[in-house]
């Protein structure tokens, strides 16, 4: 396909893409405890579980496969976006979306703890989001990469409501954020 197919594929509506992510370099348990360990911290703050997707996981993967490949820790880079790498993955249309990155921790636990102790990571962890995916790559020196996609599809139940179903008292707190993009 070329830059021309490409392109009139994605005014048009036709998602682009993302290639298949390679798989994890990490055992499946490692991805299994970082779930574990997001839901536990929401629901020690009064907060619902995260339903762990496969979508936003390859969406997550893909991102840290290219962190890693080019060793770089970035939100963005040669046109790939966050809106774009989920978009692009299937994950539409959003209502609200996250990431967290993050280079070197050796373990979920560590790679956790880190995110945990950063305010703008721990907002994201604790945020108005229904689903989460991971993805972990090494780079040539064996450094790992990760990467959390955070969203909410537009189509599923208000988040409002939703918290509040849960959690009647959080029902004040709730804000939500970020546009409908298809």
């Amino acid at each position: 396909m070329g830059l021309f197919d490409r392109l009139f594929d994605w005014m048009f509506g036709k998602p682009i893409p993302v290639p298949a992510p390679v798989p994890s370099p990490v055992e499946p348990s490692a991805i299994l405890t970082l779930l574990e360990l997001h839901n536990d911290y929401r629901l020690a703050n009064g907060l619902p579980k995260l339903i762990h997707n496969p979508v936003l996981d390859n969406s997550a993967q893909f991102w840290a496969n290219w962190m890693a490949r080019e060793s770089k820790l970035v939100h963005e880079a040669k046109g790939y976006t966050l809106v774009s790498r989920i978009r692009d993955a299937g994950f539409t249309p959003w209502l609200t979306l996250a990431e967290n990155i993050l280079k070197g921790a050796i373990s979920s636990d560590q790679a956790f703890d880190i995110w945990k102790k950063s305010k703008p990571h721990q907002l994201n962890i604790l945020g108005n989001y229904r689903s989460i995916g991971f993805g972990v790559a090494l780079d040539t020196r064996a450094v790992p990469f990760w990467c959390v996609n955070f969203g909410s599809l537009a189509d599923s139940p208000p988040l409002k409501d939703f918290y509040a179903s849960f959690n009647p008292e959080f029902d004040q707190r709730v804000t939500l954020s970020g546009p409908i993009f298809p």
